[in-house]
């Protein structure tokens, strides 16, 4: 017996991408572009709200930054043009990727903000 395929849920999330705040510049330009991916696989790398926190760590650790020197890109897609990860809360696209705004990662980080970041 075949089993019926699940039908495609088509809407928009709202996603966050931890960038080093040089890059800014560029991806406000152009997008979020997979091409400068620096892991083996050209993504883009997207983290739900709750995972901003852990993407900073992240992005910190991996270009050797400090907190202060990272953005937060907000990005509103399509579920479509995103895919899960293994990690929950984690997902990749290889589209480029338009953003809606951006703020200093900082800003994620202050608990008086935590419901409510200003972007630009």
């Amino acid at each position: 017996m075949v089993k019926p395929k699940k039908p495609v849920v088509d809407y928009n999330i709202v996603l966050y991408h931890v960038t080093p705040t040089d890059n800014t510049n560029s991806i406000v330009l152009e997008g979020l572009n997979p091409r400068f991916s620096q892991g083996k696989q050209h993504l883009v790398w997207v983290v739900s709200k709750w995972r901003i926190t852990w993407a900073i760590a992240h992005c910190a650790a991996r270009h050797r930054k400090h907190i202060e020197e990272l953005s937060v890109v907000v990005v509103d897609i399509n579920t479509n043009l995103v895919r899960r990860t293994h990690f929950e809360g984690v997902f990749v696209s290889p589209h480029i990727l338009q953003i809606e705004g951006h703020s200093e990662a900082v800003n994620f980080l202050d608990p008086e903000t935590d419901d409510e970041q200003e972007t630009v």
